[in-house]
């Protein structure tokens, strides 16, 4: 009888633990949208909208109303930390060239857009494909990506509020 108390209670724990463990991470993550191959999430230091492709991420963010920024994770491929990057983004069959700082890990690629700078994020909504090309870089593999652009408008739609 023992025995089956103490393994009630700690299962009882157990679930309580993950319970609250699962409510603290929801809590952290902030509120997601899904629409189609893209998804919007919003946190108290910005709002994102990102898609996946393989296992590689591009985000459109902004965060505390600075500006439109992009972001692509590419864990498969390593760059050296903090070298500037030029990386073209192929839309509808126009070419859009910006350079970018390659993050601490050397895994993502941060690309900063001039405020105004708005033909990218408009050239995305009316497309529906992005290719994303990174050149070779220090010997290291080049990045070749498309993501589906289905989606976008819509999630990109917070982001696009909360930088006005």
């Amino acid at each position: 009888m023992k025995a089956l108390i103490v393994l009630t209670v700690s299962l009882v724990s157990s679930i309580l633990i993950t319970g609250l463990f699962s409510l603290s991470l929801l809590a952290t993550a902030g509120e997601i949208e899904v629409y189609h191959n893209w998804e919007s999430i919003t946190q108290n230091n910005g709002i994102a909208a990102y898609a996946k492709s393989g296992n590689r991420y591009i985000s459109l963010s902004c965060r505390n109303k600075e500006k439109y920024r992009f972001f692509i994770l590419a864990n498969d491929i390593i760059h050296n930390p903090n070298t500037e990057v030029t990386a073209v983004f192929t839309i509808s069959g126009n070419k859009y060239e910006m350079i970018g700082t390659v993050g601490k890990k050397g895994d993502t690629l941060h690309i900063k857009l001039p405020m105004g700078q708005n033909d990218i994020v408009d050239a995305m909504k009316r497309g529906t494909k992005l290719k994303v090309y990174i050149p070779v870089v220090s010997g290291v593999y080049p990045v070749d990506q498309t993501f589906s652009l289905h989606g976008f408008t819509k999630a990109s739609q917070s982001v696009i509020e909360g930088c006005q």
